[in-house]
């Protein structure tokens, strides 16, 4: 079987922090394309540096449209839209400090339903530290044509 085109990958928040994504044996046989979306500047150089021709990556912050501010947090796999709450992260060992709030930059936000360089979307992996509804509320007709959804 000959597919019409290749696999089309979505990644909102896609900073390498925790490994390889799910997507990476289908990128590396050359299976699939990648729009990628990573707010916070140091992590969208390390993805420029190292992606392959098949891969894009965007600064865009997906949301709801409007102006918001990403709270960058000691540990950047934490970083949100959203305030980290203190009561929440003191349940579990290490996560107060690592949720820390060190840095604020203010973003647009845009909607996945607005993002012109998404003509397709197979595959979404979404990690976007507890924003996904607002993302899913403001994606509905390009997540109706997507396959799979792979969210933390």
């Amino acid at each position: 079987m000959r597919p019409e085109r290749l696999t089309a990958v979505v990644d909102i928040g896609a900073n390498p922090v925790e490994g390889d994504p799910p997507y990476k044996t289908m990128l590396t046989y050359g299976l699939c394309t990648v729009i990628g979306f990573e707010p916070q500047p140091q992590a969208l150089r390390a993805l420029e540096r190292n992606k392959s021709e098949l891969e894009t990556y965007l600064s865009y912050a997906v949301g709801d449209g409007t102006k918001g501010v990403l709270k960058v947090c000691q540990e950047p796999a934490m970083s949100s839209l959203l305030t980290p709450e203190p009561r929440v992260l003191n349940c579990f060992p290490g996560f107060d400090a690592w949720g820390r709030v060190v840095d604020e930059i203010p973003v647009e936000t845009r909607t996945l339903d607005s993002i012109s360089e998404i003509t397709e979307l197979d595959f979404l992996k979404i990690d976007v530290q507890g924003s996904e509804l607002s993302v899913f509320r403001n994606g509905k007709a390009k997540l109706s044509r997507a396959v799979a959804i792979q969210t933390e």
